[in-house]
């Protein structure tokens, strides 16, 4: 799950059946990612897949940086988690992982405001964190269009420590969600979001959001009911202080012959650019 020289395996059991159906009301998710395993759902039917409830893996990719945890520690937000690893307690983005808000910048005095953290990244490139010099940066995108690597939302940036209070910790991104058939039919919904950043005190900095994961459909035949399809990104949190940045969208990709009775759009065209949302 991770890049560069933190590179690790994970064996990932794929669920298979003659047919599938996830009925209205019923709920197919992932775990989350625990820093060593989780995070993909992944599916094979042989036959006819019909979600017709939720498949869920939103906020359960790579976690959400901490944030001050007070005491008139005045400290900075750690970043969030990302291909890179886990980070530390920085302004700057852990790669994909949006960076923490800025510690002390009035540590108890005045009424400024600290800055919030910096928003994950993934399909696109998080937005930056708001408030008092020292923003956390938003993280840089990273993953394939085609999703021939699967990657989840990389974690919102911590908002930054003022006083007496906690600062919000960042949004976990979304996981991986995979799932082929023959035949694929959706009225329900598949979604792969980042979750919103948490807001701290009056005068802390909040958490920024996580990105969205990854959501691969293959079928020779699909049939999606529009907007059902997401991997959008968690949103900037506006607390009482500096503002924790936006998660960006995550990667949607299908394959198929037939979509909604029409050619597949040049092999999933349609959605190999970073997409929030399909239908």
């Amino acid at each position: 799950m991770f890049a560069g020289g933190t590179d690790r395996v994970q064996v990932v059991r794929v669920f298979r059946y003659d047919n599938l159906t996830v009925n209205s009301g019923q709920t197919l998710a992932t775990t989350a990612w625990n820093g060593s395993t989780g995070a993909v759902l992944a599916i094979r039917v042989s036959g006819t897949a019909t979600i017709a409830g939720d498949l869920v893996a939103s906020g359960r990719g790579f976690r959400g940086g901490a944030g001050d945890s007070g005491g008139r520690m005045c400290g900075a937000g750690a970043q969030g988690e990302s291909p890179s690893g886990t980070g530390g307690r920085s302004t700057s983005a852990n790669g994909g992982g949006g960076g923490g808000g800025g510690g002390g910048v009035f540590c108890c005095g005045g009424s400024g405001q600290s800055p919030g953290g910096g928003g994950g990244a993934h399909g696109a490139a998080g937005a930056a964190g708001t408030g008092a010099s020292g923003q956390g940066a938003g993280g840089a995108a990273y993953g394939v269009a085609a999703l021939t690597r699967v990657f989840l939302g990389a974690g919102g940036g911590g908002g930054g420590g003022n006083c007496d209070v906690a600062s919000g910790p960042g949004g976990a991104g979304g996981a991986a969600i995979l799932l082929a058939a023959t035949t694929l039919n959706v009225t329900g919904t598949v979604a792969s979001a980042g979750n919103q950043g948490s807001t701290g005190g009056s005068y802390e900095g909040a958490g920024a959001g996580g990105a969205g994961g990854s959501v691969f459909l293959a079928g020779r035949t699909v049939t999606l009911t529009a907007g059902r399809v997401t991997a959008n990104g968690g949103a900037s949190n506006t607390s009482g202080s500096g503002t924790g940045g936006g998660g960006s969208v995550g990667r949607v990709r299908i394959e198929c012959a037939t979509l909604n009775g029409a050619a597949c759009p040049g092999a999933s065209g349609a959605t190999t650019t970073p997409a929030a949302s399909v239908g």
